[in-house]
């Protein structure tokens, strides 16, 4: 209990948006998996390491709330949707084979305005399927959209082919890690 209560607070105070956002998704797989009575538990747990978190360290929820209306904003150099905007123009002028591997920080750097206090260059694009683009082109992003497909077609199969619940348990679990 301890563990995971640590483990939750860990998540949260490391300032990780997406990893906070995914943990309701974790319980509802969990919770799929291993039945309602773990639900209940997990809620319970995830609802005290909210409040003991929020609680001790109060500035945290402020710096939750800006961060998240500065992403939503799109105007703070350090947004997600700043960073793909600024992905979109890469792509836009290197449609064909992109700006190559490597290169994504040089060629972001290009698109900043240093005027608008715009000088953070980023290593990549904060975004997988924007990256790929930007550093292979678009052709390079639809068979990496391919890829995925084909992957997510086998998944489908494997899973239907699966006879019995611990089958499924085992390749969702299995799936979980590798994915």
């Amino acid at each position: 209990l301890m563990g995971g209560i640590m483990g939750l607070i860990g998540t949260v105070m490391s300032y990780s948006r997406t990893a906070v956002a995914a943990l309701p998704l974790g319980l509802l797989v969990m919770s799929a998996l291993k039945g309602k009575r773990w639900v209940m538990g997990a809620s319970a747990l995830l609802l005290i390491t909210a409040a003991l978190t929020f609680f001790f360290v109060g500035e945290l929820a402020f710096k939750y709330k800006l961060a998240f209306q500065q992403d939503l904003a799109g105007e703070h150099d350090s947004s997600r949707l700043f960073i793909w905007q600024k992905s979109l123009e890469i792509i836009k002028d290197h449609p064909i084979l992109g700006v190559g591997q490597g290169n994504f920080e040089t060629a972001y750097a290009k698109y900043l305005d240093s005027s608008q206090n715009q000088t953070k260059a980023r290593p990549h694009a904060h975004n997988d399927f924007l990256n790929f683009a930007a550093i292979s082109g678009i052709p390079g992003a639809i068979a990496y959209i391919l890829i995925w497909g084909v992957v997510f077609f086998r998944l489908h199969q494997i899973w239907h082919k699966s006879e019995t619940f611990s089958d499924r348990k085992g390749f969702a679990g299995a799936a979980a890690v590798a994915g």
